[in-house]
């Protein structure tokens, strides 16, 4: 598995981005969106690192990283690296505290946020010893064009982490 370089064009360092937004996931957890789920990937291009988000009711149980085909009336969001600081279109983003930023998700996805209440004690310590093993420049995937998560998810360091626990969706 080779390393995933991700920069931005303005040479800020990507990583910061993406990194806040998933401090941005942990605070969510600790306000009882425990149900909140992540799937990294990096993009074809292999120059953005992306980031869906979604309910685990959306995730499936025999396969923790894949989402289900369950409709849903509401968009998932996603987010790119491209976008920088500018999360899902919010231009002050790179100054906002983590907990506005979190305020600003559930406002922005209030019918999916309303979906991420509950307990899933399991994936928020998963995801918390997950963020505590990142490096300063390093972040989680679970697939890319050259790899897709089995066994281990890949960071762009090249270092694996456990997969994540099961979500709650049959096939």
């Amino acid at each position: 598995m080779k390393n995933a370089e991700l920069k931005l064009k303005k040479g800020e360092n990507i990583y910061n981005c993406c990194q806040k937004l998933m401090l941005m996931v942990r605070e969510l957890h600790c306000q009882g969106f425990e149900k909140l789920r992540i799937v990294p990937h990096i993009s074809p291009s292999g120059l953005h690192w992306r980031c869906d988000f979604l309910p685990s009711k959306l995730v499936l149980k025999r396969f923790s990283i894949e989402k289900s085909g369950i409709y849903v009336d509401y968009k998932l969001p996603c987010y790119t690296s491209g976008a920088e600081y500018n999360y899902f279109n919010w231009e002050d983003g790179k100054n906002l505290s983590l907990t506005e930023m979190a305020e600003r998700f559930v406002e922005t996805f209030p019918k999916m946020m309303n979906d991420c209440r509950g307990n899933d004690k399991r994936y928020t310590d998963w995801f918390f010893k997950m963020l505590l093993s990142l490096d300063a420049n390093d972040l989680p995937y679970f697939f890319s064009d050259d790899f897709i998560a089995n066994y281990y998810i890949a960071t762009t360091k090249g270092n694996r982490l456990p997969m994540p626990p099961a979500g709650e969706a049959e096939m």
